[in-house]
């Protein structure tokens, strides 16, 4: 979830740059070259590292850093991600795992504030943005986890920017992207995005110190249900919070009005719709017909305990709406990966 050219850009300037990842899925070998000074994805043979050992890796880096040395930090961490398995006390503290992981995980955030924090840095030199890379349906449209459907449970994730002139508390309505990242950031340093390094498709949402809104719309797609059970490519369109899912049963939905999406108002609306809403998601289809790469984490069969389990599928020219079969999908994860492990009695 790392923005393109943002470490790059960050050495350019005199940063020392590190990358500390959390799980397996992010190894190396996923990348062309990780872009970074250091990249840390020693999970000591394992699927995943706690969050806690990741943490221990960036003390270590923060420590052994030269006094006044500026540096560009990308820290993931894993949880709350399934399989849900919370440490204590967190594991007894709460009634569901994936409960027990957000607890675990922000006790982890606060103190990875604490080691960022130290050694004479303070909140008035430091630059420090949260975000998460997807949300978790947790059963919302008959979705457990995420990946297949493109509803804002799992596209909608938390943002927050702390920092030097940024007054605490403020808050912006409207659309933004994890697009916008990469220009927001580059625009509070004051520096110009070079030419191409970053894509078009985002905007900065810092305007002098004030906050605005995305004017763009933004685009999704989801290709898992496609390339893993031979389901139907989903694609989508959100502006001024209205939403288009392109589907074999079209969607369309006033996210001020029914943010949990559950009254589709396509029938209802689809003479209204601009022409270019469906114009522009037709302009996407093409791209249905690629393949996952042979570095592409589904392809790995050492990530199935992770959730990523390529089922494979044939594709028929009329593929099914993944929503009407979503309901099938931990069966179908579960008979794949019993069957990854030899067990077909």
């Amino acid at each position: 979830s790392i923005p393109a050219g943002l470490p790059e850009i960050f050495s350019s300037h005199g940063y020392a740059t590190a990358a500390f990842v959390s799980s397996r899925a992010l190894n190396r070998q996923y990348w062309s070259n990780p872009p970074f000074d250091r990249y840390d994805d020693d999970l000591s043979g394992g699927l995943e590292r706690p969050g806690s050992g990741t943490l221990a890796a960036v003390q270590d880096y923060l420590e052994s850093t030269s006094p006044g040395q500026k540096f560009f930090l990308w820290i993931h961490l894993n949880e709350p991600h399934e399989p849900y398995a919370p440490p204590e006390p967190w594991r007894s503290q709460w009634g569901d795992t994936y409960s027990g992981e957000v607890a675990a995980v922000d006790e982890l955030v606060g103190q990875l504030m604490k080691l960022v924090y130290a050694g004479g840095r303070t909140q008035k030199n430091t630059l420090v943005v949260f975000l998460s890379d997807h949300g978790e349906s947790l059963g919302e449209h008959g979705e457990a986890t995420h990946g297949t459907l493109l509803y804002d449970a799992t596209l909608s994730i938390p943002c927050a920017i702390a920092g030097p002139g940024i007054k605490p508390g403020t808050g912006m309505e409207g659309d933004s992207s994890i697009l916008d990242v990469a220009p927001t950031v580059l625009a509070y340093m004051g520096w110009e995005a070079p030419p191409g390094g970053l894509g078009t498709d985002g905007e900065t949402l810092l305007h002098g110190r004030r906050w605005q809104a995305r004017e763009k719309a933004q685009f999704h797609e989801s290709m898992s249900g496609y390339f893993h059970y031979g389901w139907a490519p989903l694609f989508a369109r959100t502006q001024d919070k209205r939403k288009f899912i392109l589907a074999p049963e079209p969607e369309y939905y006033d996210l001020a009005a029914d943010p949990s999406e559950s009254r589709n108002q396509y029938l209802a609306m689809k003479q209204d719709l601009p022409p270019l809403w469906t114009e522009e998601l037709r302009g996407y289809i093409g791209s249905a017909s690629r393949a996952p790469s042979s570095s592409d984490t589904t392809g790995d069969p050492s990530l199935a305990g992770l959730g990523y389990v390529w089922a494979g599928a044939d594709r028929a020219d009329d593929p099914p709406d993944p929503k009407r079969l979503i309901h099938l999908e931990p069966d179908i994860k579960r008979a794949a990966l019993a069957f990854r492990e030899g067990d077909i009695a």
